[in-house]
């Protein structure tokens, strides 16, 4: 957090220590999160979402080839593990 600013930051790892929850929150009479993205991987640890909680229409879901290269990104809101 940048000086003089009361927040807190939260984040959660998963069994192979990989991010899967990182939060930012402003501490106000009722907190606000500003930042709060959930992520998963693949079995190649390739992030294949990312769930943004606070902006509606920036999800992302992502499409690996088998060598492991990004060929789909598609963005929008995620439900249900499609865009």
């Amino acid at each position: 957090m940048p000086p003089g600013t009361a927040g807190t930051a939260d984040g959660q790892l998963d069994s192979f220590n990989r991010v899967v929850k990182s939060r930012w929150t402003k501490e106000l009479t009722t907190n606000k999160n500003f930042y709060h993205v959930e992520l998963t991987y693949d079995r190649d640890s390739n992030i294949t979402s990312a769930d943004d909680s606070v902006h509606t229409g920036f999800d992302v879901k992502y499409t690996m080839d088998d060598t492991n290269r990004l060929v789909r990104a598609e963005e929008g809101t995620l439900s249900s593990g499609s865009i």
